[in-house]
């Protein structure tokens, strides 16, 4: 191969790999941005109920209670496309980066053993960091969503309804009813991703690792 063919299959290589690592990258910030987004509006929106107690007026309460819902119901909405959106990139970048995981453990444990751990060790290390933070930030994100809902739930629950007029509690029944709706995040839309999810993944790789250390001796 000539240097200048060299050259261009270099850059050509460089180029297509920086624009990989940067969709990848940026699939998942948007991914993170868009859940921290929901996340925060429905901090707003629970810190909208206390609202509820400092109107007097009923026709005033109908309003901003009908206002709460119209926002809520958005938000639901939001939330489910969102993670219906992102179930299937979810659940590829499990099984991806679990896969990672293990092989580049079984690269370290083969390097130490011919003597080479100054070489790759490193490089494989600072993957599986990557990897182990990929499959975190899902967690996470999936985590705090939950937490916000069911947080929204209790301060619903929490507001002075019992000095409102029946018909206003009635509403506020059937608000909390609409909020049972589990806020989360999937892997394929069977695995839900919280923290103990994470704990649970890091434990799977973990025994699968074992099982390919086993079978490698």
């Amino acid at each position: 191969m000539s240097f200048g063919l060299y050259l261009m299959y270099y850059y050509a290589t460089f180029i297509g790999i920086a624009v990989a690592a940067l969709m990848y990258v940026g699939c998942d910030g948007f991914m993170f941005n868009v859940a921290l987004h929901v996340c925060g509006q429905f901090e707003v929106l629970n810190t909208s109920v206390e609202e509820w107690s400092d109107v007097s007026n009923y026709l005033e309460q109908r309003q901003i209670i009908g206002e709460y819902c119209k926002r809520h119901d958005r938000l639901l909405r939001l939330n489910s496309q969102t993670a219906h959106l992102v179930k299937s990139i979810i659940l590829c970048d499990l099984f991806s980066n679990a896969f990672l995981i293990c092989i580049s453990g079984m690269a370290i444990v083969i390097n130490i053993r011919i003597g080479n751990a100054e070489k790759d060790i490193v490089t494989l290390a600072i993957r599986i960091f990557i990897c182990y933070v990929g499959i975190f930030m899902y967690s996470y994100v999936g985590e705090i969503l939950y937490s916000q809902a069911q947080k929204l739930r209790i301060s619903i629950y929490n507001c002075p309804w019992y000095n409102m007029p029946v018909s206003i509690a009635k509403d506020i029944n059937f608000i909390i009813m609409r909020s049972n709706s589990i806020c989360t995040l999937t892997a394929g839309g069977v695995y839900v991703m919280n923290l103990e999810s994470f704990k649970n993944i890091t434990k799977l790789i973990f025994s699968y690792f074992s099982v390919l250390k086993l079978m490698f001796e």
